[in-house]
């Protein structure tokens, strides 16, 4: 594993940031790639793109500064909050909440634009899932969200500062990258006459393997009890998605 990608006496960049960066251009691709086939106008992106990734980035500092809390807020004070809020200093975000508020600041501006968001809201989680692929690759190099320490014949065995484990863990990256990357493409494959049906599908199988990935994670976040704070999360949204989609079903009888 390499935590920093490219390392110069004045400037490094990381393989998480290096990655996040290329899941960034990806995101973006996927959708330009994408309007015209489903007939949807790409102005709505020139107009938003540049608020739209700076509320990604504050919710990303909130969802990261909220998933350590101990780190930033050891201690009650101003210098507390400065680190907190002084992402220049070590460019930390998390990709989910920069997907969230991006994405949510989109299509919130273009459903008052008249734009029909239930079609972005399809091409949107198709290449956020695509996204979160190329993500887990930069987590695997990096020595981010690793897992638990395992006996079973997938277990890797890492030599890396940022992993609290000597022995074999299991690959939680590698399982992230396999289950986006075909949830993504069975997302984009998925045949439905209905706007918004493809991004409920997405999201629904995305949430329960996520929820089932986190089971298998060791590294350290807020926990409430037993339970991490990130799998009580995506619980909450696949029993949320899972009662939408029997409703759905419902109303088809």
């Amino acid at each position: 594993m390499h935590p920093n990608f490219i390392n110069f006496s004045f400037f490094s960049i990381s393989s998480g940031q290096l990655f996040s960066l290329i899941a960034l251009v990806v995101f973006v691709l996927t959708l330009i790639l994408l309007a015209p086939k489903n007939r949807l106008k790409l102005h709505i992106l020139n107009l938003t793109l540049i608020p739209s990734l700076i509320m990604g980035v504050i919710i990303g500092r909130l969802f990261y500064v909220f998933s350590d809390l101990n780190y930033y807020f050891f201690d009650v004070s101003l210098a507390s909050l400065y680190r907190a809020i002084a992402i220049f200093q070590d460019l930390n975000i998390s990709f989910s909440g920069f997907v969230i508020g991006s994405i949510g600041y989109f299509l919130i501006t273009a459903k008052k634009r008249h734009e029909n968001i239930k079609k972005w809201a399809d091409l949107t989680i198709i290449a956020s899932l695509f996204a979160f692929a190329i993500i887990a690759i930069g987590n695997f190099l990096e020595g981010t969200a690793y897992g638990r320490p395992t006996n079973l014949f997938w277990g890797i065995r890492v030599s890396n500062p940022l992993v609290k484990y000597t022995s074999e863990i299991h690959p939680t990256q590698i399982f992230t990258f396999l289950y986006s990357l075909i949830i993504g493409l069975k997302t984009l494959n998925y045949h439905t006459n209905k706007d918004g049906h493809k991004a409920l599908y997405g999201l629904y199988y995305f949430s329960m393997f996520k929820c089932i990935e986190t089971l298998f994670r060791g590294d350290d976040t807020l926990q409430f009890w037993i339970l991490r704070s990130d799998t009580i999360l995506s619980l909450g949204m696949f029993i949320y998605l899972r009662q939408k989609m029997f409703i759905h079903k419902m109303l088809k009888k």
